[in-house]
This record gives structure tokens, sequence and C-alpha cells, in this order.
């Protein structure tokens, strides 16, 4: 179980100011030691992983790969928030079903099954670490993460700072909401900072939009994809298999068509939807599925390529 109070740091002389700075109120960090790391996030192409509350990360760190399955939500008190999480390490990158036997190993196969897995976005930043403890007590009770965050995906970019302090084991965590208020309170940080993941997800929904003026498309309800699923009870096998084919024709003729990343994110929504209207009209879903998307497109298309999906 993973316990920690997360804020964001809207400025960077905060950011810097909090890497060097010798106390915080009643407790004392350590000098800070400064790491690079490269995420992957990863999940099936229907974001199944998400679906059912978690989210896979994928570390390199030094000659080894850590892969990281972490729940979704917990959130608490001043940003404090609660999660499970299950950690594998590994000497070299390998399927899942390759991986030494372990508890992750399973569960996560119950999510997955056979199907691929799919990078979603990479996050790069680094990370300023500093054990923290009160000036009272020798005991450490956390660790402070400092982070200057970069995430790309599909051609966008996002950079912010923020500040996690995690409770090491078998530490009191009143210490660390203590600590949390002190943050809060006394530096002004916003507790409750969206994770890394979570801003990787909205990063990708962040669709490009365009104005759009035709009086056609006045009454529309773009829907979140995993919204999609959920409403018209999209059949996930199908979706997912149709996808994992359509990429990869795309890739193929790549040098044919001469497309880019843009046009292969089209490519994926696209092709989970193409059955959408099965739930509504079995004999015609293909015109129940485009009336559906007329006026309910994915939320993460972009505006200009929403004719595409109809």
């Amino acid at each position: 179980m993973e316990i920690e109070a997360k804020f964001s740091v809207p400025y960077k002389d905060m950011f810097d100011h909090l890497i060097n700075v010798p106390t915080i109120g009643q407790f004392k960090p350590e000098t800070a030691v400064r790491t690079a790391l490269e995420d992957t996030y990863l999940d099936t192409v229907d974001m199944l992983i998400m679906s059912e509350g978690y989210y896979l990360r994928q570390r390199k760190k030094g000659q080894s790969i850590i892969y990281t399955l972490k729940s979704l939500g917990g959130y608490g008190k001043d940003g404090i928030r609660s999660r499970e999480e299950m950690e594998c390490t590994l000497d070299n990158d390998k399927p899942i079903g390759d991986w030494e036997e372990s508890h992750m190993k399973t569960f996560l196969s119950q999510l997955v099954g056979a199907n691929s897995l799919v990078p979603l976005f990479k996050v790069n930043h680094l990370r300023y670490n500093r054990k923290i403890s009160h000036t009272e007590k020798e005991k450490q009770f956390a660790e402070l993460s400092l982070d200057d965050v970069k995430i790309s995906a599909w051609g966008k970019d996002m950079k912010y700072q923020e500040l996690e302090a995690e409770l090491l084991p078998d530490a009191d965590q009143t210490e660390l909401e203590a600590l949390a208020s002190v943050l809060k309170e006394e530096f002004g940080l916003i507790p409750g900072s969206p994770s890394k993941f979570e801003h990787g997800i909205m990063l990708l929904n962040r669709a490009d939009n365009e104005p759009v003026t035709e009086e056609i498309v006045t009454s529309l309800d773009p829907l979140p994809l995993q919204t999609l699923f959920e409403k018209y009870h999209i059949e996930r096998m199908h979706a997912r298999k149709v996808t994992e084919n359509a990429l990869q024709l795309f890739d193929e003729l790549k040098g044919i068509h001469g497309l880019g990343n843009e046009y292969r994110r089209v490519t994926w929504i696209c092709s989970l939807v193409h059955d959408i209207g099965m739930y509504i009209d079995v004999q015609d879903h293909h015109k129940a599925g485009r009336d559906i998307l007329m006026y309910s497109p994915p939320k993460e298309l972009p505006e200009k390529f929403r004719p595409i999906a109809v």
C-alpha cells in the first residue's frame, strides 16, 4: 500500500526553493539527491487496465526495467491518498507471461490476458529526493520527491512541477498529515495534484480541436471512449483485435500512405468504435453506429477528424 501526499508547485522559484530549503516547518529534510527518470505508461488499445481501476508504468532504472501497477483514486484529506501498489523488477524487458511467478504477474495477467500492451505516453522527469524527519526526532518518516515533469503524447507535451511526500514503511501517518498541512498553509502548495498517469490521460484526451461553425453540430455531445464503451456495450475483445490489426496495417503500409502519428491515433480511436451500433440494432448496426457517432463522437478525437468516425 502506498500512502502519499501530492501537491502542485505552481511557481518554478518555489520549486527551486524546496529543493534546498533547510527546514519545512518543524521538519528537517536531507540534502536532495537528483535522478533522471524515464517512464512509459502502458495499456491495451481499449484501456482495459484503466477501466478496471489501475494503471501500469514501465520505468528504466540503470540496467533494470521496473513495472509498477497502481490503483486509481484513493484521495483523502489535504491531498493524502492511499493506493494499492505492486512492483516487478526485470533484468531485461520481456512479455508478462515470461516473468517469474509473483502476485503481480498473476493479477496483471488476469487483467489483460494474452492481449497486447501498447505505449500510451512517455514521462521524463528530473527528481530531487529528500528524506525527511521531525527536527526533534531522528527517525525519518517520509521521502520528498520534487519532480520537474515533461509528458509527451501524440506530438503534444505538458510540463509542470509537483511534490510528493511518500510515507516510509512503519512510519506514523500523523507526521505525514502534519507535513502536508505545513506545505499547504506555510508554502502555499496546492494539495491533491493529479498523478502523472492522470495528467497523461488528460493530455491524450485534449484533442487539438478547431472551431466548428456548422449549425448541424450545435447539439453535439462528445463522450470519452470509456463512456461510449459502457453506454453502448461495445464488445471489448472484438474491438481490441480489430484495432490491433488496423494499427498493424497502418504501420506496415506507412511507406505507401505516408501518414503521421496524428492519423495513427485517428485509426486507433475509430477502430475501437467501429461496431458501436451493434447494441442498438444488430441488423443495421452500421447505420445505428453512424447515428450514435454523429451526435456523440469520441471526445478524444479532434473535431476536424470526427466525420471520419461517422
